[in-house]
């Protein structure tokens, strides 16, 4: 669009009409050069070619930089011309729209279009309404002006020397009626009313003779066609005779076009990062590709990072000389709507209502928003059925709010918010937790932090179980001060302020986050123990045990967790105690003693019972059917498994549904059923697919590569464990990248087993072995690390490389640690040392799936 004149008016003539009455005029075509870029240049078009029909307009406004736009010409030429006869359909066209956004330009360039076109126009004439003092050119120099044109000379102003206002409008109306003219008028919006919402759009009482005018040019048949362009729509002009085009800005692709033609340097995610930022807006990218240009080097990157407001240099101004049209009613409900962030949640009309509760129903309705609407400071988007502020106006809107307006502001839309949020047994998707966030930002920039923990506590256990870890991190972190670690808070309550703290510790541990996740779980267990808070110093050591648990650091774990147990007995809470016993389980599933391990679990199954806990309960049936995969029990593990599916989709639990799913797939690849255990994992993925699960979505994908090691279908098991490693890599989760190696390098070597012409794969299987077992010893997971130690034996055997003393020396580090850590293996290792010693090697299978192939835990 015409971004260096917008909405301006160009009081500059066309060049002397040279042969034919054909004038110089610039358009825009469109170039392709280096890297596909298309660049919009003034050039001259065909336009000066002989034309039959009309001359263009000498105040015709220039063209420059076009992009886009072709829908709205289409629209706007649809409407001058019928497609089949060429015959004028309508009277008026009124092209409105926000200053800046290229309504003068469009006009222009349908106008030009119409000449090139040769459309059935004998006479054209524009005539801009603005001046540089803000007033109207005088009625009589512009009435002068369209005669004397669309006469083709032949009515001059002496002609017209003693007509007034009325004779002078017959005259132009009946030209109009005798031939097919064009014109154009440019800039209406002067001539409206300000200050006043009931009269938003409403020609100025000092303006009778235009009033008068455009009235006649409207209702009046004729076979001519008016295009007004306005900033506000025209109230008196909306008949069948009129047709109205609200004008937005240009789309992202032809935004990005013209952000291409200036000359500073970006890159694609930069230039749709501008184009987003101002929303299309054609006079705004304009000012910011200059402001690139001379402040910052050309480095649009730069000035993203730097500029976080969006009214610069002339951009205030401009969008100034709309507001101050306001009247004090507009003001005051577009500022207090401007805090309000319409891209997070659609606006409605209960919202605006909100800001404005002295306001009537009736008043709000039938004139300050409809007032608003026709000054294009809001606008209702149909498809959504809500309202929307353009980013510049919010901006500007925004800085009409003092500090204490501001907080009132606020205030008023996170009481908006928590009255419209559902009750958690309603909520489905995302979207019908949205309000609670929303409240919970509002409450925040209001600074009354009470409510906007509460906002957050709402909403946290439907966050948690979609894995929205991140999402309550943030939320969590804007309510608690910088120097909390002193002892500082902003909430009201210090019980609050510890569960914030607790929270977050066990938020960063979901993100594997451990050392940022103790930090805040010790601070909220001294808090706990200064405030003498039984409950929460439980809760506290609970997830410190579980912290531990999962750097398996097993009896530090243990020793939180039992003084936790301790606690809950006291002070008799079964819901904590329920899952400590559970997490004792699995310290105890770790150390690879299920016995004990299932002992936990039966207990925490009873208490779940107890507390007629559906959650807890299945997830007790998940731990043990997890452990009696382990067990090699696969009947008493499909049994539980079943229980805990059924419970699971009984409570609508997403995530436990796919835990155990999972351990389906884990169970009927224990068995050598690889179908099923593959239709498990597919069914798993979807769910771990839709909550955005992907840590358990990289899991199914190594369920399904060990279905397809066993169907013998080695270079899709490879490819599917690699896509398992760039996951468990892409969340930093060392435990599962070792994994995914260990799991690598005894399928490649199972398939050189299978293939004899593949032996170079054992070089890569040996190496992802090596690198696994590196990763465990840095975990710390002494068990799985004499898992892969055995492997590495019975891969390094293959070759002809490695001596006996190595071969030997893996064995003795395998059963040290068996010996240390009292694992079952320990029967296992000492056969291969035996079978090492003889220099006679017997094949021993061991379970397909180890070390993440068992029985995962139902940990929530």
């Amino acid at each position: 669009m015409d971004t260096s004149a917008g909405e301006e008016v160009n009081n500059c003539t066309q060049q002397h009409l040279e042969q034919g009455n054909s004038p110089d005029v610039s358009f825009s075509t469109y170039e392709l050069e280096e890297g596909d870029y298309i660049f919009a240049r003034d050039s001259t078009s065909m336009e000066h070619l002989e034309n039959e029909g009309f001359a263009l307009p000498e105040k015709i406004a220039p063209v420059r930089n076009w992009v886009g736009r072709s829908r709205e010409l289409d629209t706007l030429k649809s409407q001058i011309l019928n497609p089949q006869t060429r015959a004028i359909t309508i009277t008026a066209m009124c092209v409105v729209g926000l200053a800046g956004i290229g309504k003068t330009t469009l006009a222009s360039k349908l106008v030009r279009q119409l000449y090139s076109e040769n459309a059935s126009f004998v006479a054209a004439t524009w005539e801009s309404l603005r001046s540089v003092t803000g007033i109207p050119p005088r009625f009589d120099g512009v009435m002068d002006s369209l005669l004397l044109t669309l006469s083709s000379g032949e009515i001059t102003p002496a002609v017209t020397l003693q007509d007034d206002y009325f004779k002078k409008t017959e005259r132009l109306v009946k030209l109009l009626r005798d031939k097919p003219c064009l014109i154009v008028l440019d800039n209406v919006e002067t001539i409206l009313k300000t200050k006043q919402a009931k009269r938003a759009g409403y020609f100025a009482d000092e303006y009778t003779e235009y009033t008068w005018l455009f009235r006649q040019l409207v209702e009046t048949e004729h076979q001519s066609k008016v295009i007004f362009t306005s900033r506000e729509s025209l109230a008196q002009l909306q008949g069948r005779e009129t047709y109205t085009l609200s004008l937005g800005g240009l789309d992202q692709q032809s935004a990005v076009t013209l952000l291409r033609s200036f000359d500073f340097t970006a890159n694609s995610e930069e230039l749709a990062e501008l184009a987003k930022r101002y929303e299309g807006h054609p006079k705004a990218l304009e000012i910011v590709a200059a402001v690139i240009q001379e402040e910052f080097n050309g480095q649009a990157g730069k000035f993203l990072r730097d500029r976080k407001w969006l009214l610069i240099r002339d951009l205030d101004s401009l969008i100034d000389e709309v507001i101050n049209r306001l009247s004090d009613e507009e003001s005051i409900c577009i500022s207090q709507i401007s805090v309000y962030q319409t891209p997070e949640y659609p606006l409605f009309y209960d919202g605006i209502a909100a800001q404005m509760p002295e306001t009537s129903e009736r008043d709000l309705k039938e004139n300050i928003i409809l007032a608003l609407k026709r000054r294009q400071l809001l606008n209702y988007n149909h498809e959504h059925q809500s309202f929307q502020i353009h980013p510049l106006v919010q901006e500007k809107a925004s800085y009409l709010l003092n500090h204490e307006s501001s907080r009132t502001a606020h205030r008023r839309a996170y009481g908006y918010f928590f009255s419209i949020a559902k009750l958690e047994a309603e909520w489905k998707e995302f979207e019908d937790v949205k309000p609670l966030l929303r409240a919970h930002y509002h409450a925040c920039q209001a600074q009354d932090w009470d409510e906007a923990a509460s906002a957050v506590f709402k909403a946290y256990e439907y966050l948690r179980q979609c894995s929205h870890f991140e999402l309550l991190i943030n939320l969590y972190e804007t309510l608690i001060p910088d120097n909390w670690k002193d002892g500082e808070q902003l909430i009201t309550s210090p019980y609050c302020h510890i569960d914030i703290l607790c929270n977050l510790g066990y938020l960063h541990h979901c993100l594997r986050q451990y050392k940022i996740a103790l930090e805040y779980l010790q601070h909220s267990l001294s808090l706990s123990r200064l405030v003498k808070e039984r409950q929460r110093e439980a809760r506290s050591l609970l997830n410190v045990g579980l912290n531990y648990l999962d750097v398996y650091n097993s009896e530090i774990a243990l020793e939180y967790l039992h003084k936790c147990l301790k606690i809950v007995n006291s002070i008799k809470d079964y819901t904590i105690k329920c899952k400590a016993l559970e997490y004792i389980g699995v310290v105890y599933h770790q150390k690879q003693k299920y016995d004990i391990a299932l002992i936990f679990f039966k207990k925490s199954l009873d208490i779940a019972r107890q507390i007629s806990s559906k959650e807890a309960e299945g997830i007790a049936f998940g731990n043990l059917g997890g452990t009696y995969i382990e067990k090699g029990e696969y009947g008493l593990a499909i049994k539980y498994l079943e229980n805990y599916l059924k419970v699971s989709r009984e409570i609508k639990n997403l995530r436990c549904e796919e835990y155990a799913l999972h351990n389906f797939s884990i169970v009927y690849n224990y068995i050598g059923d690889y179908r099923s255990a593959i239709n498990f994992t597919l069914e798993s993925r979807k769910i771990s697919l839709k909550i955005n699960d992907r840590e358990y979505e990289g899991r199914s994908i190594r369920n399904l590569a060990i279905a397809q090691r066993g169907l013998g279908e080695y270079q899709n098991s490879i490819n599917s464990f690699k896509e398992y490693l760039k996951i468990a890599r892409e969340l930093s989760s060392l435990y599962h990248e070792a994994d995914a190696l260990y799991q690598l390098g005894i399928t490649q070597r199972d398939m050189i087993q299978n293939d004899c012409n593949i032996v170079n794969i054992i070089n890569e299987a040996i190496a992802n072995l090596k690198e696994s077992l590196n990763i465990f010893q840095q975990i710390g997971n002494r068990a799985e690390e004499a898992r892969v130690l055995i492997e590495l034996t019975k891969s390094c055997r293959q070759t002809n490389t490695v001596s006996q003393e190595d071969l030997q020396n893996y064995l003795n580090q395998a059963e040290q640690i068996c010996i240390d850590q009292q694992l079952p293996l320990l029967i296992e290792v000492r056969e291969m040392k035996a079978d090492c010693q003889n220099n006679c090697w017997v094949e021993r299978n061991t379970s397909p799936c180890p070390p993440s192939g068992k029985g995962e835990m139902s940990i929530t």
